[in-house]
């Protein structure tokens, strides 16, 4: 199966180190400690970083924390990690990476 890597992107949203916007700070604060991400907040921070071919979601960790090799890298990436958001491209479904496990993410069109 293939499986899209999505990641919070801060360019633009941080100068001298400071982040410019702290409604977007909290945001990122929000998902990356939480693993608390909306749609909303997907559809305007997030950005497809990666393909991964797997058989499951927890493959899907394991490549992008091991096995980075194994990933197809369409722009600047960090390995998975809380927060990221994986889709599954065949049945569309977005999860989100928590602090253990995955927590499937409702995105509105």
């Amino acid at each position: 199966m293939l499986y899209q890597i999505h990641q919070f992107q801060t360019e633009g949203h941080i100068a001298n180190g400071n982040w410019v916007d702290q409604n977007v700070a909290k945001a990122h604060a929000d998902a990356t400690i939480f693993g608390e991400v909306s749609s909303d907040v997907f559809n305007t921070h997030y950005r497809k970083v990666a393909l991964v071919d797997a058989k499951n979601l927890d493959e899907v960790f394991e490549i992008g924390n091991i096995r980075h090799h194994k990933m197809t890298y369409l722009d600047k990436a960090h390995s998975i990690s809380v927060g990221d958001v994986i889709v599954d491209t065949l049945t569309r479904e977005h999860w989100i990476v928590a602090s253990c496990g995955f927590e499937k993410l409702e995105v509105g069109a």
